[in-house]
This record gives C-alpha cells, sequence and structure tokens, in this order.
C-alpha cells in the first residue's frame, strides 16, 4: 500500500482523464455520489410543492417555435392552452395556464406557472381538452411518421394524475400505421370516446377511466368503418355524444370529390341503421372539407367546413338528411373576405347563433376571423356590425384561427401568428364580446401572444438540508451541449423556491475559460456561507474548483482572496464530496488519475481558502490501494476528528479511515483499510451514499453493468469497519428482485432498519420505490404491506435522482433530474415517514 501526497499545478496531461473515461477505462458517471443526512404511496407527501414534488428550470432568453393545439375555459374560468414547441429541442406537446384576465396562472404545474410537458422526449400534438370534474383529459396524437394515439390526464393544478394508467398517460397503437386524433368526448359513466382517423377509416376508441381499452365497445374496444370500403378517405371531425348515449360522428370522405360524411352508432359501438342508409349519411352535392359539428339542442346537427374558397354551414336532421328548413337548402355558403375562407372551427351559442372561426387568405399570407350567423343561416349583423371580424393576434403578422368556443363569459378563438421575419411561430389567445369587439378585460387588448421560450437544461447533482430547514441544491445548466454554468438554487422547506437567494431564488456561476462537465457537492458552514464543489476544464485540463458564497449568494471574495480555490494536478483530478470539521475546514474527496492507474484522493482546505499544511503536511494526500482505477466518492468527518473515506473500483468498495492528520487508523478494518467484492461478480459498484449512525456504517448502492443492468445492494459495517454479520450474508444484501434498480440512497432507521430509495426504468415508465429493510437485512413486510412505495414518472418523463436525505420529521427527500416539463428540471421529491401522503 502506497500513501503519496500530490502537487497543486496546472495539469499537462488532463485531457487524459476524460479520455480514459469515454473510451472505458474509467467510467467517472459512478464516482458520482449521493448523500444522506444521519439520520409515498402512490404519490409523494402533498404539502411539499405540487403534490409532493417540485420542479426548477432556469428560464433562458430568446424565442421557441410554438404551434396552436387546443384551449380549454376551466369552470373556474382559467384558461388551458396547449400546443406543441420547439423550446426544448424537437417539437413537443405542452398545456400552460392563465388566469381568467389573461396573467399567468402562477399556481399551475409542478414548476409554478412553467409548462408542463406532455410525453417529453417525444413530438407529440393535443387537439381537445375535457374537464370532468376535478380532473382535465387530453387528447392527441404522438411518434410522428408512425403516428399513435395518445390520452393524458391531469389534476386541475396542471400536476399528472398518476392514478390513471398509474402515470398520467395512455398510447394507443391501433393499427401499426399512423392513427390521427381530431376530437373527444367523455361519456356519462365516466368512459372516454376519441375519434379521428385509421388507414382512411373513421375511427373510434373507448377508454375505461384507468387508462385501458374498452374492450366491450364495437371490436375489442375500437370503431373502424369507410363510407366506400377500401376507396374513400374518411376522417373524423368531431364527436358528438346525445343523450340517449348514442354517438355521432360527423367529418368528410373522399371517394374523387369531398363530401360530408356522417355516422351514428349505438353506445355499444355498433352502427345504428336508424340513422342514414346503414348508419351512414354522406352530402357530395359539394367540395366540402369539413372542419367541425355541434350537436343543437333539439338533436339536429350543425356541421361547418370550407370549399376552396366559402365558409359553408349544413344544418342535418336527426336521421341525417339535409334539413331543409335550414335555409331552404339545408345549408348556407358564406364569405366572410374576398381571400378564399378556410373554416377550422364552429361553436353554437345558447341562443342558437352560429360562431365560426379559422383563416382568409393563402396559409402563409393569412389573416383571422370570426363570424357569426344566425340560427337560420343569416348574417347576424350585431356582431361587429359586418357579422365577422378579420384580425391579426400581432399587426403585420399571418394569423389563422385553430379554435373557437363560446360560453357565458365570452367567445375565445385560438391559433398561431407567423412572424415570417425570424421565422418562428407563437400562439394566440384572443377575447371577443358579444358584440364582436376586442374584450379589453382579458390582457387589456384582448389578446395574450403565447411564447413557450428557450428553455435550458438542467440537471441536479447534490441537495443539502441547511441549519434553518431551507434546502440546497446544486447542478449545472446548459441550452444545448456540455453544462455551461454551474447552478445553486434554494428552496423554502415547502418546496418553493426561496426568492431571497441570488437572483430569483439561483445563483448561475460560469466564469470558466471551458465548459462545466461534472459537478461534485455542496455543503453550509457555520456561518452560513456556502461551499461548492465542481469540476470544469481549464483549457484542456479537468480541474476541481472549491467555490465559497456568501449566505445570500454573492462570491465571497474573503476566501482565497478571489472566492474559489482550484485544485490541479499533472495527470487529472476529479472532486466528488465535502466535509466539514468543527471549525469550518473544508476536505474533498478526489480521484486522482497517475500516470498509469487512479488513486483516491484528499485535500483539506481552511477556512480562509489556503490548503492546510497540518494534514500531511501538505494539505493533500493520495492513497493508492493495491487493486486497479480506485477512486474516492463520498467523504464524511467523524467526531474525533477523523475522517472517513469511501470509494470503488472496477469491481470492489473501498472503505478507509483516516487520523485528522491524514495518517491511516490502524484501528479500523485491516490496517485503516476495507476493500472487499461483497456480491463476487466480476461487474462494478456504484455507491450512492454512506451514513454513519447507531455505531454502524452503511454504504448504499447499485452493482452490475450499467449497460445491462443493475441492482440495489446495502453493505453494512460496524463503526470499526469489520463487517456487520447480523446483517444479510456477511453485512451484505442485494436485491435481486429487481433487473434495472438504480439506488438513489440509504437511511438508517433508529431502531436498525434500512431505508432505500431506487429508481426503476421498465421499457421507459421511471418509477421511484421506497423499500424497507429489517434490522437482519430481511424485507420489512409491515412496511406499506410490504410493497414498495412508488411514485411513478409520467410516461416518457426521466428521472434521474441522485440525492436522498432523511428529515427531522421522518420523512425522505429525494433530488434530482427531472423532464416533467419540456427540458432537463431539477426535481425534489419528498415522501412522508411511512409512505402515506
Amino acid at each position: 500500500m502506497k500513501y503519496r501526497t500530490f502537487t497543486i499545478k496546472t495539469s499537462l496531461l488532463g485531457f487524459l482523464l476524460l479520455s480514459l473515461s469515454a473510451c472505458g477505462m474509467m467510467d467517472f458517471s459512478f464516482l458520482r455520489s449521493t448523500r444522506t443526512l444521519p439520520g409515498e404511496v402512490t404519490e409523494p407527501s402533498s404539502e411539499f410543492g405540487s403534490r409532493g414534488v417540485s420542479l426548477w428550470n432556469r428560464l433562458r432568453d430568446g424565442d421557441s417555435d410554438d404551434e396552436a393545439g387546443a384551449f380549454l375555459e376551466l369552470a373556474d374560468g382559467r384558461i388551458w392552452v396547449t400546443g406543441r414547441t420547439s423550446g426544448a429541442g424537437p417539437s413537443q406537446g405542452y398545456l400552460k395556464s392563465f388566469n381568467a384576465d389573461g396573467s399567468l396562472d402562477m399556481t399551475f404545474g409542478y414548476q409554478k406557472g412553467n409548462v408542463t410537458a406532455i410525453r417529453p422526449g417525444f413530438i407529440s400534438y393535443f387537439k381537445k381538452l375535457v374537464q370532468v370534474g376535478d380532473v382535465v383529459y387530453l387528447a392527441g396524437q404522438t411518434n410522428p411518421g408512425d403516428e399513435d394515439i395518445i390520452l393524458a390526464r391531469y389534476h386541475l393544478d396542471g400536476t399528472y394524475d398518476t392514478s390513471f394508467n398509474k402515470s398520467g398517460t395512455a398510447v394507443f397503437d391501433l393499427s401499426g400505421n399512423s392513427d390521427y386524433v381530431s376530437d373527444m368526448v367523455i361519456q356519462a359513466d365516466g368512459k372516454i370516446l376519441i375519434a379521428g382517423q385509421t388507414n382512411e377509416n373513421f375511427t373510434v376508441i373507448r377508454v375505461n377511466t384507468d387508462g385501458s381499452l374498452d374492450t366491450g365497445f364495437a371490436t375489442a374496444g375500437m370503431f373502424l368503418s369507410q363510407f366506400s370500403p377500401g376507396s374513400s378517405s374518411d376522417l373524423v371531425s368531431k364527436i358528438l355524444l346525445q343523450s340517449d348515449g348514442k354517438i355521432i360522428l360527423a367529418g368528410h370522405t373522399n371517394d374523387a370529390v369531398d363530401g360530408i360524411g356522417m355516422m351514428r352508432l349505438n353506445a355499444d359501438g355498433s352502427l345504428d341503421n336508424t340513422f342514414g342508409t346503414g348508419g351512414k349519411a354522406k352530402t357530395n352535392n359539394a367540395s366540402i372539407h369539413v372542419s367541425g359539428a355541434k350537436l343543437l339542442s333539439d338533436g339536429k346537427i350543425i356541421v361547418a367546413g370550407s370549399d376552396g374558397a366559402n365558409t359553408v354551414i349544413a344544418q342535418f336532421t336527426t336521421t341525417g338528411a339535409l334539413d331543409t328548413s335550414f335555409n331552404t337548402t339545408g345549408y348556407v355558403v358564406r364569405k366572410f373576405s374576398a381571400s378564399d375562407n378556410f373554416v377550422v372551427s364552429v361553436d353554437v351559442q345558447t341562443d342558437g347563433k352560429i360562431v365560426v372561426a379559422g383563416f382568409a387568405g393563402s396559409f402563409f399570407s393569412a389573416q383571422a376571423f370570426v363570424a357569426r350567423v344566425n340560427a337560420d343561416g343569416s348574417t347576424d349583423t350585431t356582431f361587429n356590425t359586418t357579422g365577422y371580424s378579420i384580425f391579426d393576434f400581432v399587426a403585420g403578422q399571418d394569423s389563422s384561427v385553430f379554435q373557437v368556443s363560446v360560453s357565458g363569459t365570452g367567445l375565445f378563438v385560438y391559433g398561431d401568428t407567423i412572424d415570417s421575419g425570424v421565422g418562428l411561430t407563437s400562439t394566440g389567445l384572443k377575447k371577443f364580446t358579444s358584440t364582436g369587439a376586442a374584450d379589453t378585460s382579458f390582457n387589456t387588448t384582448g389578446t395574450r401572444v403565447i411564447n413557450i421560450g428557450d428553455q435550458s437544461t438542467d440537471i441536479m447533482y447534490s441537495t443539502k438540508r441547511l441549519a434553518s430547514g431551507k434546502l440546497l441544491a446544486v447542478g449545472g445548466s446548459s441550452s444545448g451541449g456540455l453544462p455551461e454554468a454551474a447552478l445553486i438554487v434554494r428552496y423554502n422547506s415547502d418546496g418553493s423556491v426561496d426568492s431571497t437567494f441570488g437572483t430569483g431564488g439561483a445563483v448561475e456561476y460560469a466564469p470558466f475559460v471551458g465548459p462545466m462537465w461534472e459537478f461534485g457537492d455542496v455543503v453550509e458552514q457555520s456561518d452560513k456561507s456556502i461551499v461548492v464543489l465542481l469540476n470544469y476544464m481549464d483549457a484542456g485540463d479537468p480541474t476541481v474548483r472549491v467555490v465559497r458564497f456568501t449566505e445570500n449568494g454573492t462570491l465571497d471574495l474573503s476566501f482565497n482572496t478571489v472566492g474559489y480555490r482550484d485544485i490541479f494536478y499533472e495527470f487529472g483530478l476529479y472532486g466528488s464530496s465535502l466535509a466539514l470539521d468543527t471549525n469550518g475546514n473544508i476536505y474533498v474527496a478526489t480521484a486522482v488519475m497517475l500516470a498509469t492507474d487512479f488513486a483516491l484522493g484528499v485535500v483539506k482546505i481552511t477556512t480562509a481558502g489556503a490548503l492546510d499544511t497540518s494534514f500531511n503536511t501538505t494539505g493533500t494526500l493520495t492513497i493508492d490501494l493495491p487493486s486497479n482505477s480506485d477512486g474516492a466518492t463520498h467523504i464524511q468527518i467523524l467526531e474525533g476528528g477523523k475522517i472517513l473515506l469511501a470509494g470503488r473500483n472496477d469491481v470492489s468498495i473501498d472503505l478507509i479511515r483516516l487520523n485528522s492528520d491524514g495518517s491511516m487508523d490502524a484501528t479500523f478494518a485491516t490496517a485503516g483499510v476495507y476493500q472487499g467484492n461483497p456480491s463476487g461478480g466480476a461487474s462494478g459498484y456504484m455507491l450512492r451514499n454512506v451514513v454513519v449512525k447507531n455505531d454502524k456504517i452503511l454504504i448504499a448502492g447499485s452493482v452490475g453493468d450499467p449497460f445491462v443492468g443493475v441492482e440495489p445492494f446495502v453493505l453494512q459495517f460496524d463503526k470499526d469497519g469489520a463487517l456487520d454479520t447480523s446483517f444479510g450474508t456477511n453485512g451484505f444484501v442485494q436485491l435481486t428482485s429487481y433487473t434495472d434498480g438504480v439506488v438513489v440512497g440509504g437511511a438508517l432507521e433508529s431502531d436498525g432498519k434500512v431505508t432505500l430509495g431506487v429508481v426503476t426504468d421498465d421499457s421507459g415508465r421511471f418509477e421511484t420505490q421506497l423499500r424497507r429493510l429489517n434490522a437482519d437485512g430481511s424485507m420489512d413486510a409491515t412496511f406499506n404491506s410490504g410493497n414498495p412505495v412508488t411514485f411513478v414518472a409520467p410516461f416518457g418523463s426521466k428521472l434521474d435522482l441522485a440525492t436522498m436525505l432523511q428529515m427531522p420529521d421522518g420523512g425522505y427527500l429525494m433530488g434530482g433530474t427531472a423532464s416533467f416539463t419540456l427540458q432537463s428540471d431539477f426535481i425534489l421529491l419528498r415522501f412522508t415517514e411511512d409512505g402515506v401522503e
């Protein structure tokens, strides 16, 4: 065994550290550590954040390219809008909320006021929102090129309803080909009908309230039919639900000529032979592209569309025939501007007046329009005196309306506005009074232009609980590529961001020549100063930086005169963990690259920012064990000033205890060192945290090949480094029931039991679990009846949790990175002690 000091100097071959990591000689992701301070279930504690979840993203300046989907005015007056945006790179579906006056709803979502993503990482487009009591359903399509149907359910606060299909979303691939969605309605029994097109067919599926297909509907839950089997191209534009449970499908059919097509189904999904001919009715007397329909109180049906130049509104009887009491012909043709009119949406007021909206002109040189006609089809001159309004959401920009909705509060339209100068699209929401004037009670002008903006990629690496009870998280942020800045975010104890810290609760630190590439740890000194450990590239050299900030987040220039201490080593250096002694001195655990090997390292820095030469004469120590590729991942200062250092190499775990001067503590383990491979396998270990409590030392982590699958493990020692043979097999427990379970952290309970936080990945569905072991290492059947306490991330959302803290009330806090919004965000999950809200 060799002990070596190393020199603080500029790296000459630092780039080798990255090169070796990239080629597999050293996997630095295994050096990332989780810190647990000594010391839900379907959802986490509801008193923290939004339903136990707190998200944060460093929103950046810049516009995104957005596209309107649909909007909904909720029963409480708020307005939800959905669409897709490039704010996170590829177009993703999003959901955003505004108050009735047009202001941003700051109570919405996991990150108050920010967007909630829908199936992050996938291009999704939503066509319909429906509120049912205290939840809202969204229906649309996902996976361009092979579109599938996606259905999502949200609480009214904008968080996913994870009681629906476990993750708040359900995806259906009906045919292996593209499935398009146009509309959705909810039955009285809560079942969901979604309509659109599959393989040129009118298509309807029925979904149960738990997110499964209702196989009792039509054929295995799906209705497919064409007007001319094998030759027509048919698309449902609107699905209408009669009071008797029958279902009307209105859309267009194309068999050499466009026309209006309707079908009516019985409640079980079979065709209703009392409607049209065999349940089908079509009108080919005009080339009409149907875009909307409404069911009138007397059972008649209004259908609206365009013939390529004009607006066409038709009315049908309850049996599917044209209603000649409407304008004598059953339809009216209107032109609301000199340009061609394209109707995209229709609604009917309670007084029977019909409102249509769309755009006039060509698609790339268009103005939005909304028009109103009387119940008999005649022009309603009480609406803007002409019966229609032509407008732009933004003066001079091309505008189109995709949805119109009439409610007791007024008339809303929602669509796109294109800034051709920069080639970006925003969405627009406009409110009119009953007379067709802009409703200035909404956003002062009647119009709200919405741009999601540039979302950053934020990655959390460590979280600590402060003496005040507040929480501090450190990580990195970028808008593309490697992290460009360190981020420090302070939270209040309830999960809200502490706006008194830094700027809006965050400090962004980016004075580097090269990009940030990895982050370490954060600790709070007794005077409330904040010490952060970072790793960055300095002109190609991997460098460790220890930075100190004041309590309010400003750089503390009393620390080494510049606010930081940089640590270099000739062949490279990586910092992973921080600790403080009772005097406030700072200890850094490192992985040191030698000429042909890696070793564990420790650096001690005084409160003034200087190397502490009372420690191993230089303030630095390298421990080169006989094995290869060792690196320190965790450091703790024990009672009496001794130092506990944990690490790992390719196939073993290292645990070392040092005296306060840096010498080996020969009373610990074997000459101060434990090194072993308790699993007996050939794969490596990932250590996630080390806990010292109850005269025990606990190491929790995962073991296995990260490219194949890893399993959780716990290794327990007595206080002097001997394996605790009363726990598991020679102090070791491996949870082999997991095929891919990454440990977030472990906690030692006062009764000797062990609580583990685990994240699993089941084909893209990430689930956070709490598991509890008895003091002998067996599974605790009294904890949640022996089942794991779980939080399931919405389908497509990723969870990469890195921190688990045991809180003073006995509960648990997990922190890391998630993609519930459009990009990667800081996430905190709060669980109660016993796994119930």
